[in-house]
């Protein structure tokens, strides 16, 4: 543990401040100096940004994809809100959420229905996958084109995008990768 700690001391200190001694001496060799600083940083960075990111993986087809009978871009009907019991509304910027007892929901000003989430067992994907399944189970149903997302000591979750469709759909795990909560939503579109 202490060779390791030296070696990150050396790289994190050492050798930025070698760089800064040397740079009247030769330039190139200060910049060299600087380089597993800079690699330690962009490396990890750019991992993240790989890993998390939607446009760096394929397309999964999810034009029929429902979430307990429901479809997205779809007006909301008293059916589905009798079946999901009742509501509390919140207003936000874009959207209004509706806070259901074991979901919720975004819609639109048009009514229609921009992202769900259920977190109880007993609504499924249309390939079968509901909450309480091993996360492995999705992963063999829908692909391998998938990305990885977490927040710190909070949630972590796989995600597969439809582009053509303007669909994502995430599953939301646990330590023992059991899966807690399924969302299914609009892409969000970077602009």
């Amino acid at each position: 543990m202490l060779v390791f700690l030296t070696i990150i001391l050396f790289i994190l200190l050492i050798t930025p401040i070698s760089g800064i001694f040397l740079w009247k001496r030769s330039k190139i060799i200060s910049v060299l100096c600087f380089m597993p600083l800079a690699l330690l940083i962009i490396v990890p960075t750019g991992w993240y940004v790989a890993a998390t990111n939607h446009y760096f993986i394929k397309n999964t087809d999810l034009s029929e994809e429902q979430l307990g009978g429901i479809n997205l871009f779809k007006p909301l009907t008293d059916e589905v809100i009798e079946e999901l019991g009742g509501y509390e509304l919140h207003d936000s910027v874009y959207h209004e959420l509706l806070e259901f007892k074991h979901a919720w929901m975004t819609i639109n000003e048009d009514h229609e229905i921009r992202s769900f989430s259920f977190n109880e067992k007993g609504q499924q994907t249309l390939l079968g996958v509901e909450v309480g399944d091993p996360l492995q189970k999705a992963k063999d149903l829908y692909g391998s084109h998938y990305a990885n997302d977490f927040e710190p000591c909070m949630a972590s979750w796989i995600f597969y995008v439809d582009r053509k469709n303007n669909v994502e759909l995430e599953f939301i795990y646990d330590g023992e990768e059991m899966i807690q909560e399924i969302r299914l939503s609009e892409l969000e579109q970077e602009g």
